[in-house]
């Protein structure tokens, strides 16, 4: 058992996870404004915690993280 079970605090499990979304927009940001590869490290962390505390399913990190991604991507070509 876990000491500590997030699934019963959290209320709106949701598709997709939010946290992916956010981590994966700011890590595709800033990869792709300082070419530093260590930011790609910082959405699997996040989508493994989501997972792994029962907030989430892999498959709503995985689409949170491709949408933040495509966010950030769009937000650069644009500007």
């Amino acid at each position: 058992p876990r000491a500590i079970n997030l699934s019963k605090l959290e209320s709106n499990g949701s598709m997709p996870s939010g946290d992916s979304v956010q981590s994966a927009a700011i890590s595709t940001f800033f990869w792709l404004l300082s070419g530093n590869t260590c930011w790609l490290l910082l959405p699997p962390i996040v989508m493994f915690t989501r997972v792994y505390f029962v907030c989430h399913w892999v498959c709503d990190t995985i689409v949170g993280a491709i949408i933040g991604g495509l966010i950030s991507y769009t937000v650069l070509q644009f500007s």
